[in-house]
């Protein structure tokens, strides 16, 4: 195969900033020309042609490679015929993954705060006067940062986040076209989940029988609105752990809670308690007060806003060939295929036979509502590219992927090395 030689530079920059403390004159040219000149015997003037060779030889391959595979996955974004809505909802989820501990004060999440990283990375975000403070409750749609976000993040989105989704597509869009086969051979499962943790063993036996009647009574309903329609699991289950830390609080401070007063009117004469219960009430007063370094109502505030930012509902896809999706003994029930895999009429995952739907994993004291959605060669498009995302993950078919596009679309490389690395990388013989 014959390789062709450099025929372009790389634009590096628009600009260069004089040095601090320097008269020097400081201008950008093409060529051997110096852009950075001084009288100063002890600095080497630099040319364009200098810091071109300095960055092409430290990365210009893999960032010219990086360019080629986001054009490639825009391209077959746009010959899959799916919708922008697709993409956009991509980046809401790649977005997502900022809502963390690292952008949040005293529990509500501070957009201020992941705005400025992104700054002080280089990006250009610019936010209106009131940028979004708030819990995970306040998200106009659930569990999704990116809709309540008020700054304008479309520089990172460009320079980021989009070649991160058009890598994705690539992959995906491979998998539904040239691997379909997967759908036959592999066990591929839709796995929708409601997650909950009871604090006592009444509460477990009282909440695992309630849900289990909400869901059996919600018939063939789709879990999504069982679980986050109005009044629904997740709307019961945030009024339980209200409750429960109102209850909690009110050991500490019975005057603040009306419904718990009687019981605990003569919290402050410690000597109404056992020694038991009177080390449990320190142990709280310390947890309430971070161990004396605020007040007790503060640390109350504190809990409810973290109950704020809890989800309990999920919807995952997974293949049995991939890594754990809710818990290993779980997933083990989850991937069984044929009559081995116990589900109710409703999709529902029973625990035995004619058991309960209600699983639970006594490691970490979860309980769970499982329904699962077995994929294969009839499942629909939509629910076929949903799981395309899990397929895709697996690192042969992620260099498979580019070494189908990069033929399908017929990839020119005017460079040795840039060739020789797709070469060595993705087996492609450019043209």
């Amino acid at each position: 195969m014959k390789r062709k030689q450099l025929i372009g530079t790389l634009l590096l920059c628009s600009s260069l900033l004089t040095a601090c403390g320097s008269s020097s004159t400081i201008k950008l040219v093409d060529g051997s020309d110096d852009i950075v000149a001084t009288t100063n015997s002890a600095v080497t003037n630099t040319t364009l042609q200098s810091i071109y060779d300095s960055l092409y030889a430290s990365s210009g391959t893999t960032t010219a490679t990086n360019e080629i595979i986001y054009q490639l996955g825009v391209q077959a974004f746009k010959d899959s015929g799916r919708a922008q809505s697709e993409w956009d909802e991509r980046v809401a989820s790649e977005i997502n993954t900022a809502f963390s501990s690292s952008y949040m004060i005293d529990n509500k999440y501070v957009e201020a705060l992941f705005a400025a990283s992104l700054k002080a990375k280089g990006y250009s975000i610019t936010c209106p006067s009131g940028t979004f403070t708030g819990t995970g409750e306040d998200f106009p749609e659930y569990n999704n940062l990116y809709s309540a976000l008020k700054c304008n993040y479309s520089d990172y989105i460009a320079k980021v986040v989009d070649r991160n989704v058009a890598t994705a597509f690539l992959r995906e869009e491979y998998i539904l076209n040239e691997k379909s086969v997967y759908f036959t051979n592999k066990v591929i499962r839709r796995m929708q989940y409601f997650k909950f943790a009871p604090l006592t063993y009444v509460d477990q036996d009282k909440y695992s029988i309630l849900f289990e009647e909400y869901v059996k009574n919600a018939g063939s309903t789709d879990f999504e609105t069982i679980a986050l329609g109005a009044g629904g699991l997740d709307d019961q289950w945030r009024e339980v752990k209200r409750d429960d830390e109102a209850e909690s609080f009110a050991l500490i401070d019975y005057k603040k809670s009306t419904k718990y007063a009687d019981l605990y009117k003569n919290i402050f004469d410690m000597s109404e308690y056992s020694s038991t219960v009177q080390s449990s009430l320190k142990s709280e007063v310390s947890e309430y007060s971070n161990s004396g370094a605020q007040s007790i109502f503060k640390g109350y505030e504190l809990k409810l806003l973290d109950l704020q930012n809890q989800f309990y509902y999920y919807d995952v896809y997974g293949t049995n060939e991939g890594s754990t999706y809710i818990y290993s003994d779980m997933d083990t029930k989850v991937f069984k295929e044929g009559t081995s895999l116990l589900l109710d009429d409703n999709g529902y995952l029973l625990v035995q036979a004619g058991g309960t739907s209600i699983c639970h994993n006594s490691d970490d004291g979860n309980y769970y509502i499982i329904k699962v959605t077995e994929i294969n060669a009839s499942s629909s498009i939509e629910e076929k590219r949903a799981a395309a995302q899990a397929l895709s993950k697996n690192s042969s078919n992620y260099r498979n992927a580019i070494l189908f596009y990069l033929e399908k679309y017929g990839v020119t490389v005017h460079e040795s090395d840039l060739y020789d690395y797709i070469n060595t990388t993705y087996s492609y013989e450019a043209k």
